[in-house]
């Protein structure tokens, strides 16, 4: 069998029927998405099943398994649609705040959650989504931030961290945090980078 015929059947497959124990359900769902994560939603049977699973499952544990895959099996995509998930049930605030301050280490995070999150349509943030995406954006410094603006031109990306910084609106905690975020939203981080250079 082909590469492009082993992702069809992955594509095309039917989840197996539910057990009597989500949890392991969701670790053998998220195990197949190891195979297809850098192009999860090119595979609709994976982000159904894991869908159908999340709400079964007890939150923290579902945040736990979204930490693990980003850390130890180094998915990227999966973690960000378990915690999309998460996001769909009222009372999970502050676990999904929380868990996705854990695990976006990179600017690209932001947007693929938000693209994730628009996956059936746009939709307005829950109020979770909306506080871990602004705890984590201000965890990058400009440089990081610029390298990821000049990525999205060249991609045509459809959401940016322009986009994200308008849907979040964080507050600045400092006057180079004010600078950096408005350096963004202007479009000018690559003048902003130049004045920090000695």
């Amino acid at each position: 069998m082909t590469g492009k015929e082993d992702d069809g059947a992955v594509a095309a497959a039917v989840p197996p029927a539910a057990s009597a124990d989500p949890m392991a359900d969701l670790r053998e769902a998220v195990r197949v998405g190891l195979c297809c994560d850098a192009r999860l939603t090119d595979f609709p049977f994976v982000v159904a099943w894991i869908a159908r699973l999340v709400p079964a499952c007890p939150p923290a544990a579902v945040a736990a398994l979204a930490k693990e895959t980003r850390t130890t099996w180094g998915l990227r995509q999966v973690p960000l649609l378990l915690i999309r998930e998460l996001a769909r049930t009222r009372g999970n605030g502050p676990i999904v705040r929380h868990a996705l301050k854990d695990i976006i280490d990179r600017p690209e995070d932001l947007t693929a959650y938000v693209t994730l999150y628009w996956r059936d349509g746009r939709a307005p943030l829950s109020a979770g989504s909306r506080r871990g995406l602004a705890a984590a954006l201000m965890t990058f410094n400009a440089y990081q931030l610029a390298r990821a603006t000049c990525q999205e031109e060249f991609d045509h990306a459809a959401v940016t961290l322009v986009d994200v910084l308008r849907l979040v609106r964080p507050r600045p905690t400092t006057p180079e945090h004010a600078a950096l975020l408005g350096a963004l939203l202007r479009g000018r981080l690559i003048e902003y980078v130049k004045t920090l250079e000695p």
